[in-house]
């Protein structure tokens, strides 16, 4: 495109590179709709807000975790940005912390910035999405993950980054020229590789089974 847009200002003797940069600042500065980077809003009313509040949250977590009598230690999950390697990280890490009798029910609070927030969010929407019953013990896979690390590590190796930039080069660059947006563009399609790539833990089960290495059950507030 590059070699088109000089042989262009050669044969025109006009700066066909240099106009184009001007056309696109224009258009960006002058149509005010031109934002396509708005988070896509449900049809209808408002989302009910489902978040509990921290007494909600702690009758919980004391639900889950009855007094025996015995220690009833209260877990506390916080994460740190990195992008998708801290994702994967932290997915891993709770897997394998998941192997610890309860640590399910044992977790009060999860917090997590950037990619260590998108590892948290595809651990608890595991629990989620996983079967109501617990989950037997499974056998140990040679790489030593099981559950959320092996769903972690298949949905953090996808590509994420070619369909995102396919998208900005085809979409967001012609977008610069054209005063309405174009059906494909990068905000877009770095919001779906991460649903694509996500595959929801099967029901549980021994030998195999994706929720966990451990009976748990599900306590993170």
């Amino acid at each position: 495109m590059l070699g088109l847009a000089t042989g262009l200002s050669h044969l025109w003797a006009f700066p066909v590179i240099g106009g184009l940069l001007v056309l696109g600042g224009l258009v960006s500065m002058l149509v005010p709709w031109r934002d396509h980077h708005t988070i896509p809003a449900l049809d209808g009313a408002s989302p009910p807000d489902g978040r509990r509040s921290f007494e909600q949250a702690w009758d919980g977590w004391q639900k889950a975790n009855p007094d025996d009598g015995g220690a009833r230690p209260i877990v506390f999950v916080a994460t740190a940005g990195g992008g998708v390697r801290a994702a994967l990280w932290t997915t891993v890490v709770l897997d394998r912390a998941r192997q610890l009798p309860e640590f399910d029910n044992r977790v009060f609070a999860v917090s997590g910035v950037s990619g260590g927030a998108l590892g948290a969010t595809a651990y608890l929407a595991g629990l989620s999405s996983g079967a109501a019953g617990p989950a037997g013990p499974c056998a140990q896979p040679k790489d030593g993950l099981c559950g959320f690390g092996t769903l972690g590590r298949a949905m953090f190796s996808a590509d994420m980054l070619g369909p995102t930039f396919a998208a900005a080069f085809y979409g967001d660059l012609l977008f610069t020229f054209a005063p309405r947006p174009t059906p494909i563009n990068s905000p877009v399609a770095l919001s779906q590789t991460g649903p694509r790539a996500w595959r929801p833990p099967p029901a549980g089960g021994a030998n195999g089974s994706r929720r966990g290495c451990s009976t748990t059950g599900r306590g993170a507030g």
